[in-house]
């Protein structure tokens, strides 16, 4: 990611910004033949719908997911490779849909909430990037990403919705039509505190021209309670919207000759504190996990194999249990025979956080590390899983870096400060 002070300055007389409020579906009538049921808002109906089915795709997608990476390691012609990459990005698109929906029925019931954790600021950007860029070709354009390189290294919030509020951003650009032939991202400080700061982000596009009347059809989104049928109608600027006032900040485009179209955003991230190692991040298996014995608690028998298929590249040794009971016995059976437990959440017989639980009721292993696997990707969810007792929380599709991360993070004798 290429790094520079010259960047292009946001207007602050911006014609068309948005700071979105929480969007209410209208409440119908009940019909006659369900006028004794239970009363609940269409909204919270919709929101556990999404959740739920949420929840369901994430599983097969974490085995997509998990196999492709499995894949990779293994020699093969250059186009089949690079067909498996396509897999792997065509995966992480497809959980950024799921993200918008989930996000999007939040909107409507006024629930949507955010995950406030310390990154990194360059590394979650070259995430996005990475993505981007891949977008962005698929219309024939480069992309010149502009970072200042003042900014801060570590930051406090939430890193996921700021690449969410990115990749959104980038699809609407890159679809619009224009003479130029690229896209530019940049990102800048607008001002700094003691405690926080606030950041700029912006993706120009030099050959395009917005009439006024289409930039606030853009930002106005669908309307309340509609699903839209695609996503290039302002879906996803509804959801940065959204996103961007929850941090303190606010989405807008600027369009006028000489200078293109600017879609940019804004957003308020408190300053990490400085005391303190960053916990070590992977790109393959650590020397360090090599020998641990790991115990995978997962139902999905595909998803319990593509696990233990990762770990056992990592030289991990690995017991399998298809719930949380299997897993007490197991434990159990050999009380000192474990370093560390993989988690599923919902699981049929025990789920994961009554098996946590259990764990963290026995003194033999109150000290034993318990990673969470799950789709449910709430606040709620990770609220679930802490009160539980997990010692972290991995969501699916579980992508190999950060697993190997957690893992190299809670080995015993091995483990990395936070």
């Amino acid at each position: 990611m290429r790094s520079s002070g010259n960047m292009r300055r946001v207007k602050n007389n911006s014609k068309a910004p948005i700071c979105a409020s929480p969007l209410h579906a209208p409440q119908p009538a009940l019909a006659p033949q369900t006028a004794q049921r239970p009363q609940q808002p269409p909204a919270l109906s919709l929101t556990h719908f999404a959740a739920s089915m949420s929840h369901e795709i994430r599983t097969p997608l974490n085995a997509i997911v998990g196999l492709a990476q499995l894949a990779l390691n293994d020699d093969m012609p250059p186009a089949t490779r690079e067909h498996l990459q396509k897999i792997q990005r065509a995966s992480s698109h497809l959980a950024m849909l799921m993200e918008d929906v989930l996000d999007f029925t939040h909107a409507q019931a006024g629930t949507l909430q955010l995950h406030q954790a310390d990154f990194k600021l360059r590394p979650s950007l070259e995430a996005s990037v990475d993505v981007i860029r891949q977008m962005c070709r698929s219309h024939g354009l480069d992309l010149f990403v502009q970072v200042a390189p003042e900014l801060p290294k570590s930051l406090v919030g939430d890193a996921a919705r700021l690449g969410q509020m990115l990749l959104n951003g980038a699809a609407l650009m890159a679809q619009l039509a224009g003479e130029d032939d690229r896209v530019e991202l940049g990102v800048r400080m607008a001002s700094r505190s003691a405690d926080d700061l606030l950041l700029v982000f912006e993706l120009r596009r030099a050959g395009v021209l917005l009439p006024a009347r289409e930039i606030a059809r853009l930002l106005q989104g669908p309307g309340p309670g509609a699903l839209p049928p695609q996503r290039d109608v302002g879906f996803g600027l509804a959801l940065c919207g959204q996103l961007a006032a929850l941090m303190g900040g606010e989405l807008g485009i600027d369009s006028e000759a000489g200078e293109g179209t600017a879609l940019w955003f804004t957003a308020r991230l408190r300053l990490a504190a400085a005391a303190g190692a960053e916990v070590a991040e992977f790109d393959g298996p650590p020397e360090a996990i090599a020998g641990l014995r790991v115990l995978v608690v997962e139902d999905d028998l595909l998803a319990r194999e593509v696990l233990t298929q990762l770990l056992e590249l990592a030289q991990v040794r690995v017991r399998a249990a298809a719930h949380g009971a299997e897993a007490l016995a197991a434990l159990q059976a050999d009380p000192a025979g474990c370093d560390l437990v993989l988690m599923d959440i919902q699981m049929p017989v025990m789920d994961g956080l009554e098996a946590t639980r259990r764990i963290r009721a026995d003194a033999r292993w109150a000290a034993l590390p318990v990673i969470a696997l799950t789709g449910n990707v709430l606040e709620k969810d990770r609220a679930d899983c802490w009160a539980a007792g997990a010692s972290d929380f991995l969501s699916k599709p579980v992508d190999a870096g950060k697993l190997w991360s957690a893992l190299a993070h809670w080995a015993p004798g091995s483990r990395t400060p936070a």
